[in-house]
């Protein structure tokens, strides 16, 4: 299998290979995202993962905060359908891939009633969950920490 990047630099694709102890990856081409470019790597194996790569200085540190975050949410809702942080640094973050396909158009003629009511009552739940994730404190408004990390409530 031949390693493909159409932007990650040979380094960065040779950290990542010794990060996830697999010589053989194959890298699809990124997905622009905001802040980030983001890949989804596939080893020999089949073992799926993805790496968000940060555009700048500003969005690696961004990302960093997040990272701390979603450990958090995972440490307490650990059931929740987020990835895993497999690795975070300033050069790049990779996280566990979740199985799913995208929904696509959200068109009445094409989803009916019944079906839109269950993705609707999924993202309630998901959302439910996260918004009611336990900080060290409960006071509306306040700033709290986890692990250094700010996140206004």
């Amino acid at each position: 299998m031949e390693r493909k990047s159409e932007t990650l630099p040979n380094a960065t694709i040779d950290r990542i290979s010794s990060l996830l102890g697999s010589s053989d990856l194959q890298i699809s081409p990124p997905f622009p995202a905001f802040s980030h470019h983001v890949y989804t790597v596939q080893s020999q194996n089949g073992q799926i993962w993805i790496v968000r790569v940060a555009r700048d200085e500003f969005a690696a540190d961004l990302a960093s905060r997040g990272m701390v975050i979603m450990r958090h949410i995972l440490n307490e809702r650990p059931k929740l359908p987020i990835p895993d942080v497999f690795h975070t640094d300033q050069e790049c973050t990779i996280l566990t891939y979740i199985e799913g396909s995208p929904l696509g158009s959200w068109n009445p003629a094409d989803l009916s009633i019944k079906r839109r009511q269950t993705l609707l009552d999924g993202l309630a739940n998901f959302l439910y969950q996260l918004w009611t994730c336990p900080t060290s404190t409960t006071e509306p408004g306040k700033e709290y920490f986890i692990n250094n990390c700010p996140i206004i409530c």
